[in-house]
């Protein structure tokens, strides 16, 4: 994976990324107690998480999503690491 530096995305190139893993481990209600974090998917919840105050720690786009966000939008903070992935 490339580090994401000065909010440029970095890119997942395999589907056994360790972060891939750990995310994905948040739909099973252990991994959300432990890790004290939760899974947003959709576009819709995104906007709802933000407007709740949610911190988001992570973001997981497919290629070219980014664009579809508006230039004010969160999306767009460096400090949110952004990763993209073909698929």
């Amino acid at each position: 994976m490339t580090p994401n530096t000065k909010g440029q995305p970095s890119y997942i190139e395999s589907a056994t990324n360790p972060l891939v893993i750990k995310t994905a481990a948040l739909k099973d209600r252990k991994a959300r107690r432990e890790q004290g974090q939760l899974l947003v998917e959709g576009r819709k919840c995104l906007e709802e998480a933000i407007n709740a105050g949610c911190q988001i720690h992570h973001l997981f786009l497919r290629e070219g999503e980014a664009e579809a966000f508006p230039s004010d939008h969160p999306s767009h903070n460096s400090s949110i690491p952004i990763l993209v992935s073909e698929k």
